[in-house]
């Protein structure tokens, strides 16, 4: 019986959907349409996607320090800031 209990609480934890911050350049065409397609992918995957458009070397920093989970696209600069 522990047993299945615990299995039973293992599938309800995995089964949880996770909600996603992922940041992107405000004012950014390719980015806005980006983040309605992550929108539906991450939807059909069973999680949430939030977008938040900031300046893009903002975002960048924000993906880059953990704060976001991530980003849509990454910008030319992008490599110069990581050497820095």
């Amino acid at each position: 019986m522990k047993h299945i209990l615990f299995i039973l609480l293992i599938l309800g934890l995995s089964l949880e959907a996770k909600s996603y911050i992922i940041s992107g350049g405000k004012n950014n065409v390719v980015q806005i349409i980006a983040s309605k397609i992550l929108i539906i992918a991450y939807k059909r995957a069973g999680h949430d996607m939030h977008p938040i458009f900031l300046p893009l070397e903002q975002s960048l920093k924000l993906s880059n320090s953990g704060k976001s989970d991530g980003e849509m696209a990454r910008i030319k600069k992008s490599l110069i800031l990581i050497l820095t």
